[in-house]
């Protein structure tokens, strides 16, 4: 008698473990991260959901309570032209059925991000600039020239990959151009310190020899 009751016990244990296994999905561990949490109306930020690493193949579907999402990947551009808090939201599922799910706040402000109209670039002496081509070793004034309807205080930040900067921030700096010949981007971002940015870039073309610009 105890040994058919303990098979009878055994089997009920197996089939209710079935029964958990086949009513239950694994649960696929994410994270839902973003390039910036503060936007101007309008604006972008960039959304990227962190999966854990592995051969499956995983599919991705992203939604929100309002706003605009581009994207269907692990990575999605979200942006909203009306202030408020957001939340959006991916569900994930890998081949093997294992679901997952994050969600992320992104606050939109009634502000308006500002505008860069241009750089512009004064050479320390004029023969050596033409049109993007400048001598190596020569320095340039750049100065971002940047509208904000707002009004706000603005704050520069530079950066070069290639030559020096006199400074990182400020409206105007001092690009040096490199020993080197070749191209090279100094980008200037904008910030309203309300979630508004704008960026610019400029791609030099350092030349070697001032036989360039006859």
């Amino acid at each position: 008698m105890r040994t058919g009751l303990a098979k009878g016990l055994a089997v009920v244990a197996l089939l209710a473990t079935v029964g958990v296994a086949a009513g239950c999905a694994a649960q696929m561990p994410v994270a839902l991260e973003a390039s910036r949490t503060v936007l101007a109306q309008g604006q972008q930020t960039l959304l990227h959901c962190v999966v854990p690493e592995g051969p499956d193949e995983v599919t991705y579907k992203w939604s929100d309570d309002a706003g605009v999402i581009e994207g269907a990947a692990g990575s999605a551009n979200w942006s909203c032209d009306s202030p408020g808090d957001y939340t959006i939201t991916v569900r994930t599922k890998d081949e093997n059925g294992a679901r997952g799910k994050a969600t992320i706040r992104i606050t939109v402000t009634d502000n308006y991000p500002p505008f860069i109209k241009e750089i512009t670039v004064i050479p320390d002496e004029i023969k050596y600039l033409k049109g993007h081509r400048v001598l190596k070793g020569h320095n340039y004034e750049l100065e971002c020239v940047v509208r904000d309807e707002d009004g706000d205080e603005l704050d520069h930040s530079w950066t070069c990959d290639g030559g020096e900067l006199s400074a990182q921030s400020g409206s105007t700096v001092i690009w040096t151009a490199p020993p080197r010949g070749g191209e090279v981007t100094v980008t200037v971002t904008v910030n309203d310190g309300k979630g508004g940015l704008a960026t610019e870039s400029l791609t030099f073309d350092v030349k070697t020899c001032a036989c360039s610009f006859k």
